[in-house]
């Protein structure tokens, strides 16, 4: 299998090798994740974690993912997208549980919590 293939369902301990505010191909804004897999058969798979952030319920599950692993309070003021790109630096190199779970063709994949 390549890198970039899909994984299976399950929880996958992930180091983030990057975190990205862009543009989808129909021009949404977005975060993207770069994931790698560091233990069990897919060790060193790569997978890809997208958040959008064009809705309130949208942006709530981008704040619910940088909660999980510990980057973002509620109790911060600003802005939410305005906080993103500061927010994303601190991001990079962690090391982070994650669940993919396979929906109706659709990958979803969820922070879990940060590993110390």
């Amino acid at each position: 299998m390549k890198a970039f293939e899909t994984v299976e369902d399950g929880d996958y301990k992930v180091s983030i090798e990057s975190a990205t505010i862009g543009n989808s191909k129909k021009g949404n804004l977005m975060v993207t994740y770069k994931l790698k897999v560091l233990e069990g058969k897919s060790v060193g798979k790569i997978i890809f974690k997208y958040d959008l952030l064009t809705s309130m319920k949208m942006i709530a599950w981008a704040k619910r993912s940088l909660m999980a692993i510990g980057i973002y309070s509620q109790k911060e003021g600003a802005e939410f997208r305005d906080l993103m790109p500061e927010l994303l630096k601190g991001i990079v190199g962690k090391i982070a549980m994650i669940n993919k779970k396979t929906n109706n063709g659709y990958e979803n994949i969820r922070f879990i919590s940060v590993v110390e």
